[in-house]
Parts: C-alpha cells; structure tokens; sequence
C-alpha cells in the first residue's frame, strides 16, 4: 500500500516521500516526492518489528541505491502497526551522509495521504 510521508527537521525543513511496503513486514520501495533535501531520490523501504516478538510496532528503514548492506537513511519510528495498520505520525532519525538541504539527526514525520 503506497503512502505519502511529510518528514521535517527541527530547522522548520520540510519534504514528502512516498512509501509503498506491505502491510506486514518486508520489503517495499520508497522516492521523494521533494527534490534537494537528500542525497538519494528512491531505494528500498523495510518495515520491520524491533521490539521483540510480541511487539506489533513496526519501524520503517528507507535505504539508498547501496541496499540494506550498505545501512539505512532514515528511520521512521513507530510508523505502522500490524493490527491498526500505518500511524498518523511519529518520530526517527536522519543519517548525517544522507542530507543535502536538511538537519541530521533527529526528524519527525506525519502521513500526508
């Protein structure tokens, strides 16, 4: 199911992704939507449950053109649940070698569909 991120910095910066990842975890894809925030414009997107087995939170990792080996970009805390599905919001983190015209470090991030 494709979805559309707005991800901002504390700097008042702001740009969209489009996210398209299963319901449950696995594999999707991602591509801005805004240009000249990042270094990367798509890749890979994975949701994946980090809080042990019983958890039903997932965290999303978007990847450049490197794949996972090569580490995530960004992280979208808390960004679906496998019983209620994508969350209106949350929080994550940006990686240093990935921004352009964006703050590192820590991000909020809002579903804009």
């Amino acid at each position: 199911m494709t979805h559309t991120v707005q991800v901002g910095d504390g700097n008042g910066n702001s740009f969209n992704i489009s996210v398209d990842v299963g319901y449950l975890t696995g594999d999707g894809a991602w591509r801005a939507l805004s240009a000249g925030y990042l270094k990367y414009t798509s890749g890979i997107a994975r949701a994946q449950a980090d809080g042990g087995v019983l958890t039903t939170d997932l965290t999303l990792y978007l990847y450049g053109t490197g794949g996972p080996s090569a580490g995530w970009g960004i992280r979208l805390d808390s960004y679906a649940d496998l019983i209620r599905g994508v969350n209106a919001g949350g929080n994550g983190m940006v990686a240093q070698p990935w921004v352009l015209q964006f703050s590192p470090g820590a991000i909020s991030w809002a579903e804009a569909d």
